[in-house]
C-alpha cells in the first residue's frame, strides 16, 4: 500500500505558512520594541526640556492625560526608565527585544556599571517572576526552571535552524560530551 503523500504536504503547507506567519509576528514584536525605544526618548527629552509648557499643559502629568496623547503617568515614566537604562549603558536597541521592556524596567534600579552584564543576563534567562525574586533576594529561584525554559529556547532555535548549524551543534555536543 503506498502511503498518502497528500497529507504531508498538507502537513508541511500549514506548517510553512505557520512559519512565515510566526516570522511577521516576530517582525512585528520586533518594531514595537523599537518603537517603544523612540517613544521613550522622546518623552524623556520633552519632559526634560518641559516642552509640555509650549503646549500650554501645567505639568508633564497633565500633557500625558491631554486626550490626543493619552499615556497612563506610569507608564510613560515605565517606559523613560527603560530609555534612560539603555542609553545610560549603550545596551544594543535588540537588548530591548531579547529581555523585554518589562523586565528591563524591573532590573533599571539595580544596574550600574559594574553589574549590567550580570543584570542582562539574569533579565533574560529567569523568567518574570523568578527576575522578581531575585531583586528581592529571595533565594527561592527555581534554577531547575531556568534550566529547563533554556534548554527549551535552545531546542526551538535548533528546531529551525539550518542544516549546516544542526550538524555543527551535532558535532560540538559529540566532541563535548565524550
Amino acid at each position: 500500500m503506498i502511503a498518502d503523500k497528500s497529507g504531508f504536504r498538507d502537513e508541511m503547507a500549514a506548517a510553512s505558512g505557520a512559519w512565515a506567519q510566526h516570522q511577521r509576528i516576530l517582525a512585528c514584536k520586533t518594531d514595537i520594541e523599537i518603537s517603544f525605544m523612540q517613544l521613550g526618548k522622546e518623552l524623556a527629552e520633552f519632559d526634560e526640556m518641559q516642552r509640555w509648557r509650549d503646549l500650554g499643559h501645567a505639568s508633564f502629568a497633565a500633557y500625558l492625560a491631554d486626550p490626543d496623547v493619552n499615556i497612563a503617568p506610569r507608564t510613560a515614566y515605565r517606559i523613560i526608565r527603560v530609555h534612560k537604562l539603555v542609553e545610560t549603558y549603550s545596551l544594543p536597541s535588540m537588548a530591548v527585544v531579547e529581555v523585554g521592556s518589562t523586565k528591563l524596567d524591573m532590573i533599571a534600579g539595580e544596574v550600574t556599571p559594574d553589574n549590567v552584564q550580570e543584570w542582562l543576563n539574569k533579565a533574560s534567562a529567569l523568567s518574570t517572576r523568578d527576575l522578581k525574586a531575585e531583586l528581592n533576594g529571595d533565594p527561592t529561584v527555581d534554577w531547575q526552571a531556568v534550566l529547563r525554559r533554556t534548554r527549551h529556547l535552545c531546542y526551538l532555535l535548533m528546531e529551525h535552524a539550518p542544516e549546516g548549524v544542526k550538524d555543527a551543534a551535532r558535532e560540538f555536543r559529540d566532541h563535548s560530551t565524550s
